[in-house]
């Protein structure tokens, strides 16, 4: 528009008629020429080379240009070229674009801010004004503009670079106006900055320091100075080095020297005090920037002695038992899987030994834990001399102890120490001048042996001791071929238990008893049979313990109860002389509330005669101090029924024991008639039996009966009755029947 308005102002008559000429070219021109200025100023700043002076030449020639095309166009008559005022027009339009170029760059870089953008205006209009004018120095350069006028306006000639000089010198000033004004304020700003890191320095919470490029201290807060217990003037100066545990410098100048590299770093050393204290420390190092450049690191240091600590604690914990200071199950686990990888880098085998105290709840539930353990911490205390060097005793919980040893191999070597476990185990424990009596159970596997993997091996050892747990405890087990095949025997055994009392699998064999002086069957024990339809027989002493195990025992004798009731409603319709039967329940039965009910109602049902049906029970039911157990025999005896005790003279035999319970009859266990006819003791206790069940009023059966010797000795002592395979082994009910039938034909 400038250069519209430049020759209007001369009233040049050929202006308007050719403003549609040069008009679009003019502005198309003006716009590439701000477009590519603006771009290329980014350009230079974003690369930071600086290389601006293309630009300005390019500014430079291409306003003296377009300034001189429109001078020449305008006044081709008057062209009349002045050296010195073309000169002066060319340093002007140099010094304008220079100024202008320098503005837009300065101005480029400032923010949104309020005053920038006042600023930025400001400068904006004074760069119009400037442009403006330069037209008018290039006319007054080389035309004879005076003789346009009538009148003599030859001092005309000088305000147009008065003027340009005086913008000139308002462009140059602006930047500097506005650099002094943002000076003052980035002071006061660097004023507050210093100030709020001086705060944030001293008043850290945390030991906070400056380091120089040699390594040594700059500054230090207060907190620093108290962990160091030194004065700060011997703190300054000094090397880092000097407060750091002397097996950490090296690692902690590396990150030192990386943080001067520009690299912040989290690193945990041991620092120590003037006092040689050591601490645990964690260390953050920063680099400080100054003019584009690393003058110092920065340094927070966190106390974490106690953190530290705390973790030691926990992971002892994680890996030893609080009580006893023995391993862990994490830290045994973690030890066999270490053997394990020696066996097969080295081929070194390794045992497991498996303990477990027995008896040990007793001992809980009977005085406390505290007296348990107590116990503990005695047992380990006799293990371990029985161990060799290389033993790796650990607790797994409870008072379960599992025991590695590497390179053991021999069988003997083995025995020799369970054995020795369990012969100290053995002897008596005082607890709080209390006597007390514990034993081990153990197993032992040998890895690859008997098992080529942790799960493998850790599960022999563990059957290994269960077996020495069956086999009457407190002694220890060898883990072999059989004890696997006898483990999965009872699995399949409790496996299948259940589906078989669900497809009724259970029969009832009948041993009969006979009253000794005349040969005739006086009654019948009722024996459990398990008839599986692919194993076959399966014996009561196979299953019974299981069943027991598995909560399955109530059931099972629930389905002979019924069948023994309803059989003795068969025999004895019609039957001149009653034939009673025995039922053998387990102490667990006696438990169940409804078992007095259960009775009366089968008896209702099969409008049976109570005194027809004798319940067996051992003599582990004296022990029970449960009353609801005797209360539930009494009411059993009540309701008309016979209480015999199995097995008599084998475990808790007492007087007061058979005077509490309501017992009608004792039955000689059979280890005393096996060998009756050559062994004193077992007469005598026989013969003891005999005597003390006549002064009770107590009936007698003698089991086992084998021989006639026998026989002809219980009938001496006037046993009234017995049973045995002199007479007759367990028959199923048909055999059983048939039985009957010939001895009533006799």
């Amino acid at each position: 528009m400038t250069q519209i308005f430049v020759p209007l102002s001369f009233g040049s008559p050929a202006t308007l008629q050719n403003i549609a000429a040069y008009l679009p070219f003019l502005f198309l021109a003006g716009f590439f020429a701000s477009f590519f200025v603006l771009k290329w100023i980014k350009k230079s700043q974003h690369s930071r080379d600086g290389k601006f002076l293309p630009l300005i030449l390019a500014v430079i020639i291409m306003i003296a240009l377009v300034d001189f095309a429109l001078a020449y166009y305008h006044f081709t008559d008057l062209i009349s070229l002045k050296i010195f005022q073309l000169a002066m027009a060319l340093l002007f339009i140099t010094g304008v674009t220079m100024a202008g170029v320098r503005f837009v760059i300065q101005f480029s870089l400032e923010g949104r801010n309020r005053l920038a953008l006042i600023w930025k205006l400001a400068g904006s209009v004074t760069i119009g004004i400037a442009l403006a004018g330069l037209p008018y120095v290039m006319i007054f350069s080389i035309t004879d503009l005076p003789a346009l006028f009538e009148n003599d306006v030859s001092g005309i000639t000088f305000i147009p670079f008065s003027f340009q000089l005086l913008i000139m010198i308002l462009l140059f000033l602006l930047p500097d106006l506005l650099r002094e004004k943002q000076i003052v304020e980035q002071e006061k700003r660097m004023e507050e900055h210093i100030h709020n890191y001086e705060a944030l320095f001293n008043h850290h919470p945390n030991p906070v320091f400056l380091l120089g490029k040699d390594g040594s201290f700059l500054n230090a807060n207060h907190e620093f100075i108290s962990w160091a217990r030194l004065p700060k003037e011997s703190i300054i100066g000094s090397s880092i080095l000097n407060f750091v545990a002397e097996k950490d410098t090296k690692r902690a100048m590396e990150y030192i020297v990386d943080s001067f590299k520009g690299n912040a770093n989290h690193f945990e050393i041991s620092g120590i005090s003037s006092r040689n204290y050591i601490y645990e420390t964690r260390v953050t190092s920063i680099p400080m920037w100054s003019n584009e450049q690393i003058t110092g690191v920065y340094g927070i240091v966190q106390d974490i002695t106690e953190a530290k600590a705390n973790e030691k604690k926990i992971t002892y914990l994680a890996y030893h038992d609080e009580l006893t200071g023995l391993p862990t199950r994490r830290a045994f686990f973690e030890k066999i899987s270490s053997l394990e990888t020696a066996y097969k880098e080295q081929g070194d085998t390794f045992a497991v030994l498996y303990i477990d105290l027995d008896k040990f709840k007793e001992l809980n539930d009977l005085f406390g834990h505290s007296y348990g353990d107590e116990a503990l911490k005695e047992a380990v205390l006799r293990i371990k001399p029985c161990l060799p060097e290389g033993a790796f005793l650990a607790r797994m919980g409870g008072d379960e102890f599992s025991l590695l040893l590497p390179g053991m191999t021999s069988n003997d070597q083995i025995g020799k120490i369970a054995a020795s476990i369990v012969e100290n185990i053995r002897k008596p424990f005082i607890i709080d001048k209390h006597e007390y009596f514990l034993t081990a159970s153990v197993g032992a596997a040998i890895y690859p042996r008997h098992g080529n993997n942790q799960e493998s091996i850790l599960k022999s050892a563990d059957t290994a001791m269960y077996h020495a747990k069956e086999n009457g405890k407190n002694n220890y087990k060898m883990f072999s071929d059989e004890l696997a095949q006898s483990t999965r025997r009872k699995y399949i055994v409790g496996n299948e238990l259940r589906n078989a009392i669900i497809r009724k699998e259970f029969d009832v064999y009948y041993q009969p008893k006979v009253t000794l002086t005349s040969g005739e069957i006086s009654g019948a024990e009722a024996l459990v049979r398990w008839i599986h339809p692919k194993i076959g027989i399966i014996g009561p002493n196979e299953f019974i313990p299981i069943a027991e195990e598995n909560g399955l025992i109530i059931e099972i004798e629930d389905i002979v109860i019924e069948k023994v009731l309803r059989q003795l409603k068969s025999w004895n319709s019609g039957r001149s002389k009653a034939l009673p039967a025995a039922i053998n329940l387990s102490q667990r039965h006696f438990y169940q509330e409804n078992i007095v009910a259960k009775f009366k109602a089968l008896l209702h049902e099969y409008e049976l005669d109570p005194n027809l049906v004798e319940i067996e029970i051992t003599e582990s039911i004296m022990m029970d101090q449960n009353p609801a157990v005797i209360t539930r025999l009494h009411e059993l005896r009540d309701l008309g029924l016979k209480i015999s005790m199995d097995d008599f003279g084998t475990g808790y035999s007492s007087l007061s024991y058979i005077k509490r319970l309501p017992i009608d009859k004792l039955k000689i266990d059979r280890s005393f008639i096996m060998d009756l006819s050559d062994n004193e003791d077992s007469q005598a206790i026989v013969s003891l039996i005999l005597s003390m069940a006549e002064y009770l009023k107590l009936e007698v059966v003698a089991e086992g009966i084998e021989d006639q010797q026998q026989l002809q000795y219980l009938q001496n002592l006037k046993c009234s009755e017995g049973q045995g395979f002199l007479f007759s082994k367990p028959l199923a009910i048909n055999d059983f029947q048939e039985l009957l039938k010939q001895t009533a034909d006799l």
